[in-house]
């Protein structure tokens, strides 16, 4: 019976292995998501190390490994507040550099001249915006 137990719980940590928890500043499929650029563009306000220890192992550019838990969930499970937090002090450890102050594009003005714009948005979303 402890066998089954053990074996029905390896397959359905499997089979959530490459689900994300929050999709911000990801590709956006649910199948086979993935990190976009710009979610590891900015810098850390705190040193690589302390974002380590606050919110553990950091996002990958592009990767398909979902950030650590500790970037977005509390001991009641997902929290904006603790997302927030994230996004603050350690947003390229967490993955969330599109979602901070400086980057998300929805923030930009349009006086802003173009080639400053793009530096910090994706060239589909500089063209969508400016056409």
């Amino acid at each position: 019976m402890l066998r089954l137990v053990v074996v029905c719980s390896a397959l359905v940590s499997s089979a959530f292995a490459g689900a994300f928890t929050d999709m911000n500043c990801t590709n956006g499929d649910s199948t086979t998501p993935k990190f976009v650029a710009t979610a590891t563009i900015c810098e850390d306000k705190y040193a690589t190390a302390t974002c380590a220890q606050l919110f553990g192992t950091a996002v990958v550019a592009e990767g398909t490994t979902d950030r650590d838990a500790k970037c977005n969930t509390d001991a009641n499970g997902i929290s904006e507040d603790v997302k927030q937090l994230a996004i603050s002090t350690c947003p390229k450890s967490c993955g969330y550099c599109c979602e901070s102050a400086e980057y998300k594009c929805a923030n930009k003005q349009c006086e802003i001249h173009i080639h400053t714009f793009s530096r910090h948005c994706p060239p589909r979303r500089v063209s969508r915006i400016f056409i």
